[in-house]
């Protein structure tokens, strides 16, 4: 009996929840999707002659996160389950017949600020209304059940809209909370028919992380404090070009890798186009750049010659004074 029981609880553990994903979404970098495996210990309770029964598994997340986010800035994090269906085998002739009275935790991140939350969805989880409620520092999503085995369900989506209030370069990394048996970052009572004449027992369970690595990462961002680097290939700063040749601008802004982003980039000409060589004498050329951020504008200028003689260049052999009197 103690064997056939240990075999049957540790089948319920191991059946618990579907798969938890998490996307993070809305902020200054694409979002990007990572997977882990998270694992989990399990510990079932109330069990008849037993009393008690471990278990471990394993978890695979999906996480769609932004890689990063400027300070003070705030972003949605959508904690969505994939759907499950929990057997109503058990092994050993016992018989799961639903779940109930399950919850999540999710922590809310360091170097973040909770701004709201939300739940939205689901389905599949029997008669009672889910809820999400913040508890100190963690969000707990509740769902009364009953979850019926042999019926596929999904949990609501859980939506967190976070602040980054970290210093810069610190990361926000959202985690599956608990650690240990008396703290979980999952739990759940299962009922179930046990074999041999037991009868019905409601058996809860309870579940945290044996390793826990990071659902995604996103650096905070410096502030963006500053417009785009300017590149200016052509005209060269000091280049000499003979009159009237046909000389096309090269140019480039870059706002970095913590920059908001070029918003415009501007110079005397388009790039591409030809530059000034109708007149003799001395030039300039100009490029403007802004940044999304607003930033000042900044500019850049190199200074060329429009030349009569613009010098004698020699390639392969051949003397040439370049296009031009």
């Amino acid at each position: 009996m103690r064997k056939r029981l240990g075999a049957i609880l540790s089948t319920i553990a191991l059946s618990s929840t579907a798969c938890i994903a998490v996307a993070t979404t809305v902020g200054v970098q694409p979002a990007g999707a990572d997977v882990v495996t998270v694992g989990f210990n399990c510990l079932t309770s109330g069990i008849p002659v037993l009393g008690q029964q471990a278990s471990v598994r394993s978890q695979g997340i999906t996480t769609t996160a932004i890689s990063q986010i400027y300070q003070n800035n705030t972003f949605n994090v959508a904690i969505t389950t994939a759907p499950g269906l929990e057997s109503s085998d058990l092994g050993s002739g016992a018989t799961m017949n639903y779940i109930y009275n399950l919850h999540v935790y999710v922590p809310i991140p360091a170097n973040s600020q909770l701004v709201s939350y939300a739940i939205s969805g689901g389905y599949g989880l029997g008669s009672g209304t889910p809820t999400i409620a913040l508890n100190s520092s963690r969000l707990i999503l509740t769902v009364p059940g009953h979850i019926n085995s042999n019926t596929t369900y999904q949990l609501p989506t859980i939506t967190m809209n976070l602040r980054a209030t970290g210093a810069p370069l610190t990361a926000i990394q959202p985690r599956i909370g608990g650690s240990s048996y008396g703290d979980p970052g999952l739990d759940f009572t299962v009922n179930a028919d046990l074999p041999q004449g037991i009868g019905n027992r409601n058996l809860p369970t309870s579940c945290f992380p044996s390793s826990n690595p990071a659902l995604s990462t996103t650096t905070i961002a410096p502030i963006d404090t500053q417009g785009p680097a300017i590149t200016i290939v052509r005209p060269a700063e000091n280049a000499s070009y003979a009159q009237n040749a046909n000389v096309t601008a090269a140019y480039s802004c870059d706002d970095g890798v913590f920059g908001s982003g070029v918003a415009s980039c501007l110079g005397t000409v388009p790039a591409g186009n030809p530059i000034d060589t109708s007149a003799l004498g001395a030039h300039t050329f100009t490029v403007t750049a802004t940044d999304v951020a607003g930033n000042t504008p900044t500019t850049a200028t190199v200074s060329y010659t429009v030349s009569d003689n613009p010098g004698v260049e020699v390639k392969g052999g051949w003397a040439t004074e370049g296009p031009g009197a």
